[in-house]
């Protein structure tokens, strides 16, 4: 679950039947009140010095509502065969990038933040956390050939693009894209108790 700047959370509501799609759509609920409450806090010009640290919650708080759309669609419609490969490719193909974009930057440019206000956040405290990830940040990274070969429609190579479509597994996909979602979201847990824990809490 995304929490915002503040460390405040929007709780789903429980009650009879909250598992499976009543869940997901409750879940998309929340998550939408999460990204329009940090758009609006963004937008906001009194929250200016907020912006390097709000950013990050936004970011994330992106990727989770996409992926929840995604989910809610494909409980709806999981479709067969080959239509249910081709309905999770796109899910696929945001996890892999967003988890570049992780890797190579928001994780990075947390670590820096840190720093700056002497937060307690390391490279070190994210390994140890990607230690109970590691199977879903694995299959993530198994799947960028699945992303790149499959990008937009077709590969010349369609026989290739059909062997890894057909390889696909839609529980192990779902399984997969919830871990990583979970994963993001303690990776911002991280961040967001080091920086209310700092001496200086001035981005």
């Amino acid at each position: 679950m995304v929490q915002d700047g503040s460390g405040e959370q929007h709780q789903a509501r429980q009650g009879d039947g909250g598992t499976g799609k009543r869940g997901t759509s409750q879940l998309l609920d929340v998550l939408e009140a999460n990204l329009n409450d940090l758009y609006g806090k963004c937008r906001n010009l009194q929250n200016h010095d907020l912006l390097p640290k709000l950013g990050f919650f936004l970011q994330v708080s992106m990727f989770h509502y996409e992926m929840a759309r995604e989910l809610v669609s494909l409980e709806a419609n999981p479709g067969s065969g080959l239509a249910q490969a081709l309905a999770v490719k796109g899910m696929i193909r945001r996890t892999v990038e967003f988890g570049k974009h992780l890797r190579n930057a928001l994780i990075p440019q947390m670590c820096q933040l840190a720093a700056h206000v002497s937060a307690d956040l390391s490279r070190q405290n994210i390994r140890e956390l990607r230690r109970g990830f590691k199977p879903e940040i694995a299959q993530v990274l198994r799947w960028e050939r699945i992303a790149n070969k499959t990008a937009g429609y077709y590969d010349s190579d369609a026989t290739t693009v059909m062997s890894l479509l057909d390889g696909l597994s839609y529980e192990q996909v779902v399984e997969t894209v919830q871990g990583f979602i979970r994963y993001t979201g303690n990776v911002l847990s991280l961040f967001s108790i080091a920086l209310n824990e700092a001496p200086s809490k001035s981005p």
